[in-house]
């Protein structure tokens, strides 16, 4: 007889709450879906908010542009859209450190400005005064398939608080389909869930003797906010779809703390 270690899917889910003795407002978000423009050419004067894109074409963000009318374009294109950043955000959350824009997949390359200045870059957040270049080009790799998501100190100078604003996203497509084409596009103060990680140690799990174990660490990723929930875990086995542990802990993750998670299960086998 032949034994078998099986592997285990596991299932977790959060519920946070915040410690704050005020009511929590509804989350509020200023959506990006429509009023998008576009071009298939390239020109840094298409960041600044000033720019006159009246002649531009209307375009959506749930596709690519090869499938709204530009179906052989490749390399850069460019997309912008205007909106009114409200200070009532603030009013309405607890988490009021950072401005947060949700851009979507962006496939393959991005550069986002805001009013004219550079804010993000293929997943990074770019400090103020950096410079445009192209170096990303020569990468062996793409982010076509990662949501873009940018965050600004709420007293970053880029942003004007209820008045104007223009986002202007330069995007590069080295082959193939190209543009932003899926996603949520808003922009908003924190989500709560923002702010709690969680990661696991390097090993799918641990071993000693009949036991297995695996370790989960959370963290608080807010520099200022108390966060307070519950974190539920259920361990599956893979071939027969039994749950095998249900475990549930609440946690309390003063700013930038954290704290772990450790569960134990019998060594699960299977006889061929």
């Amino acid at each position: 007889m032949r034994v078998k270690y099986l592997f285990l899917m596991i299932l977790i889910s959060t519920f946070i709450f915040l410690s704050c003795d005020e009511k929590i407002q509804e989350h509020v978000t200023i959506p990006l879906s429509v009023g998008w423009k576009f071009i298939n050419k390239d020109n840094l004067n298409f960041s600044k908010s000033d720019f006159d894109d009246a002649q531009w074409t209307d375009i959506g963000v749930d596709n690519t542009w090869n499938k709204q009318g530009f179906s052989q374009h490749e390399g850069f294109g460019w997309y912008r859209i205007k909106m009114v950043i409200p200070s009532s955000l603030k009013d309405n959350s607890y988490l009021v450190d950072s401005l947060i824009f949700h851009l979507g997949r962006i496939d393959d390359f991005d550069q986002v400005f805001l009013n004219g200045e550079l804010i993000g870059q293929n997943l990074k957040n770019m400090p103020r005064g950096s410079i445009v270049n192209d170096d990303y080009k020569d990468l062996n790799h793409s982010f076509w398939n990662l949501p873009r998501r940018y965050a600004l100190p709420v007293d970053d100078p880029r942003i004007k608080w209820d008045k104007k604003n223009v986002i202007a996203i330069r995007v590069y497509n080295w082959g193939g389909l190209g543009g932003i084409y899926s996603g949520d596009l808003y922009v908003s103060m924190p989500e709560e869930k923002e702010y709690v990680e969680l990661s696991f140690d390097k090993h799918i799990y641990q071993t000693a003797g009949e036991t297995q174990s695996k370790t989960l660490l959370l963290k608080n990723r807010s520099g200022g906010y108390p966060i307070k929930g519950h974190l539920s875990i259920d361990i599956i086995n893979n071939i027969n779809g039994r749950i095998i542990l249900s475990k549930e802990n609440k946690f309390h993750l003063q700013p930038a703390a954290e704290q772990t998670v450790r569960f134990v299960i019998p060594r699960q086998k299977q006889s061929s």
